[in-house]
């Protein structure tokens, strides 16, 4: 995709005009447009038609979101959705989710919609930990899934990831993958979500060879696949573990490790298909030291 003109409207729409080469896949494709005057990025969906075919196509967008809260905190704040029609203005639309715990303010509507999308912390099930969840929207002209993953944190850990985030640290979410997978099955891919208060390029790598991240690499905010290669990892009753570092070289000259990388721990629990399910403690021992008459250890 080449920018040809971009032009800045009397309400401040930019209006570009762009070239497609002629072998670009149809459909949507989530492209960054950026300034060449140096300034932000602006993420943008591409909709290739064919008109030969006189293709209709629902379109919502962004086709992912993340979303982090604590049970101990107001809710985060709405995100929007937005539902279009690639061959009329106007066109009917209905959204559904799978799980109790989002939130909508329409189930149902017409195109073009601004669909707000948030979550409710009190019916997540969980003080901490990560949860996946699927918004599904549907009309005459096909069906588009959002894929939606919700991070929950203690209230002090929520504090500490916004407070980073305001001073301009890179931030990823979430910092743990607990994995359920069956052995010889493929294993859906889960979202990292990369962010930072301006801009700043950043990469990724793992330690272990099963943990693939697409791509490794990008500019905030960025939201990506980690993929888990399971199919031949050997059932056991522990868990196989990994780390993804991620690190921003500009953060890092700023301030060192602390301003500019992260890391992400991997769990990855794989069960025979055949066995019943079993209660996993892990780590299986625990050791901790007190002092008598002192105060209790931390475990």
């Amino acid at each position: 995709v080449q920018v040809l003109t971009q032009e800045v409207l009397a309400d401040d729409a930019l209006v570009l005009t762009v070239a497609v080469d002629a072998d670009a896949p149809l459909g949507p494709q989530d492209v960054l447009v950026r300034n060449p005057d140096g300034g932000a990025s602006l993420p943008a969906t591409l909709l290739r038609i064919d008109p030969a075919e006189g293709a209709r196509l629902l379109l919502a967008r962004p086709d992912r979101l993340f979303f982090r809260a604590s049970q101990d905190r107001d809710p985060p704040a709405e995100q929007a959705v937005n539902v279009t029609h690639s061959a009329a203005p106007e066109g009917p639309w209905a959204a559904q989710a799978d799980v109790p715990w989002l939130t909508l303010s329409a189930s149902e509507g017409v195109t073009p919609t601004a669909l707000r999308v948030g979550v409710d912390p009190a019916r997540a099930g969980l003080a901490e930990g990560t949860l996946n969840g699927t918004l599904t929207v549907t009309g005459p002209a096909g069906e588009q899934v959002i894929a939606v993953t919700l991070e929950m944190l203690s209230g002090d850990d929520l504090d500490e990831v916004q407070a980073e985030e305001a001073a301009g640290a890179l931030v990823v979410s979430p910092r743990l993958f607990d994995v359920n997978a069956i052995a010889g099955q493929p294993t859906p891919a889960q979202a990292l979500q990369v962010r930072s208060a301006a801009p700043t390029d950043w990469v990724v790598v793992s330690d272990q060879p099963w943990v693939r991240i697409d791509p490794p690499g990008g500019r905030t905010p960025t939201l990506v696949d980690v993929r888990f290669d399971t199919v031949e990892l050997a059932a056991r009753p522990l868990p196989y573990r990994a780390q993804l570092t991620v690190t921003s070289p500009a953060l890092v000259a700023e301030g060192g490790p602390d301003r500019g990388e992260r890391t992400v721990e991997v769990r990855v629990f794989v069960r025979d298909p055949a066995a019943p399910v079993a209660l996993v403690v892990d780590p299986p021992a625990v050791q901790a030291a007190a002092e008598v008459g002192g105060d209790p250890a931390p475990v």
